[in-house]
């Protein structure tokens, strides 16, 4: 901290842990290609699950390569994002995305079944992890979203399985 590197540690959140990030010098001095980010109140929760799960990952010794959303939009102009991309070896490109319960209103829900058709251009398989009172929400939006933008006969659903927030599977939506 005394070199400047990261900035002045910070408590956001009551019941988290104190944040430290770094800061631009930080950024410069490690030559990163990211852009400077001060986490805020309202995005941490959201960094917070999608670390957790990254963190699940690790110990579970899943062999892939995470990519978070900052390094994908540092080197492409692609929109939308997804929270991170899995390379594996023996899978195809996975992007992962992490909705939590308070997110998930009929508006969000929407939105978020008009986000994996614009994915689905790009990605052949997405890993959902959300709460388990969520699934019910998200398979009935994803049963009412038009799926006809795909442009081919396979469904969203047989692309997505879900997780809880600790990584649990909760279901492959084609099983369902």
């Amino acid at each position: 901290m005394h070199l400047d590197y990261i900035e002045t540690p910070q408590k956001i959140i009551r019941e988290h842990s104190t944040y430290i990030w770094l800061s631009r010098k930080g950024l410069k001095e490690q030559a990163l290609p990211y852009a400077h980010y001060q986490p805020k109140p309202s995005t941490v929760r959201h960094l917070y699950a999608v670390n957790k799960i990254r963190l699940h990952l690790q110990r579970s010794q899943f062999s892939a390569r995470w990519v978070a959303r900052r390094t994908i939009r540092a080197y492409s102009d692609r929109s939308p994002l997804p929270d991170a991309e899995l390379h594996t070896r023996d899978f195809p490109l996975i992007a992962l995305q992490v909705l939590e319960p308070s997110l998930l209103t009929p508006v969000t829900l929407q939105e978020e079944m008009t986000r994996l058709t614009a994915l689905s251009g790009h990605y052949t398989r997405f890993w959902y992890f959300l709460h388990e009172r969520s699934v019910p929400s998200v398979q009935a939006a994803l049963q009412t979203h038009d799926t006809s933008a795909l442009g081919n006969d396979q469904k969203l659903a047989d692309r997505l399985i879900l997780f809880h927030l600790d990584g649990k599977e909760l279901s492959h939506l084609s099983e369902i």
